[in-house]
């Protein structure tokens, strides 16, 4: 794309520039900053663009008739900025630059009634932090994808697929509700972990207060601090069990918290945060459990201590490793 013949129209429907308006990061406010910065001349167009996406982006606003009328005098006034620029154009040109803008009124209509989705992924081995408009804030592990939807409503509304930390603002009037695979997890504010992986989703809470419901089951139970509950494509009734919930959250220091753990969960994770299969020339070894910690800054070293604890030898594989 070439941004340098982009109208303000063209920017609107631009999903980069949208994500930019709707949820900046450092790196989308430095490449925006700086094309501004070499191309003066658009200035104008992206500071218009900015101004018909924000009049309509606060969730559950109604579009009024004043507001429509101030989107047709922005568009009067840049067709007669768009006629003194081109006099020399037939009226075809003129009134085809119109049109264009008229599309991208029509653009801006159609991005704020459909659910506009932002999303988030982490790589292998890779670790991010979401600061969302409410105020909350996401970690998302290794692996993931983490969808915010905006829907035009009051309701506050993501996706996960894999796992995620969950520090949500509360925000009177608006609920909190994180969707996988198997569940949904509803919250006014609070501080929870979730982890939807290998078609399961495991919920911890550690600070306030949630409800738990299965996509299967309509029945939601109430988490309180400590609590931890799973949810599979075939729950029946959840019955929350108390837990360490640092055990569960120590994936943000990049420690993996051991405590009569099967060597075969231990397993489970780290092909799922790095992306490499892990064989073992002894399976009955999968059954052993461990306590303590182990790093999990990245593939080779966590194989390395692994071995080292099992008192294993570790060969590279085409995609993994066996320990033998």
């Amino acid at each position: 794309m070439n941004y340098t013949e982009y109208t303000a129209a063209d920017f609107c429907a631009d999903s980069f520039f949208i994500q930019w308006v709707q949820s900046p990061t450092d790196e989308s406010n430095r490449f925006w900053n700086d094309f501004i910065r070499a191309h003066t001349d658009k200035e104008e167009d992206i500071l218009m663009a900015r101004s018909m996406l924000h009049t309509f982006e606060n969730p559950g606003a109604q579009i009024s008739k004043e507001s429509l009328l101030d989107l047709k005098r922005r568009i009067e006034v840049e067709t007669r900025r768009l006629d003194q620029k081109t006099s020399l154009f037939t009226s075809y040109f003129r009134y085809a630059a119109a049109a264009c803008l008229v599309a991208g009124l029509a653009a801006v209509l159609w991005l704020y009634f459909r659910p506009a989705v932002v999303e988030h992924r982490t790589g292998f081995g890779e670790m991010k932090e979401i600061r969302m408009n409410d105020g909350s804030v996401v970690t998302l592990n290794a692996h993931s994808i983490l969808r915010i939807v905006r829907d035009g409503t009051s309701l506050r509304k993501v996706e996960l697929d894999g796992e995620a930390f969950f520090r949500v603002a509360r925000v009177t009037g608006s609920r909190f509700v994180v969707t996988t695979p198997e569940a949904n997890v509803e919250v006014i504010g609070t501080e929870f972990n979730v982890n939807s992986r290998r078609q399961n989703t495991r919920v911890v809470l550690t600070k306030g207060e949630i409800a738990l419901s299965g996509i299967k089951n309509s029945h939601p139970v109430r988490l309180r601090p400590g609590d931890m509950a799973v949810v599979t494509n075939g729950s029946g009734r959840l019955v929350p069990v108390k837990v360490n919930t640092s055990h569960h959250t120590s994936w943000m220091d990049r420690i993996m918290i051991l405590k009569d753990t099967p060597v075969s969960e231990v397993v489970a994770g780290a092909e799922d945060s790095f992306g490499v299969k892990i064989e073992f020339a002894e399976p009955a070894l999968l059954e052993k459990k461990l306590s303590g910690k182990l790093p999990i800054e990245n593939a080779a070293d966590f194989i390395e201590n692994l071995a080292l604890i099992l008192d294993l030898q570790a060969t590279d594989l085409e995609n993994g490793y066996l320990l033998h």
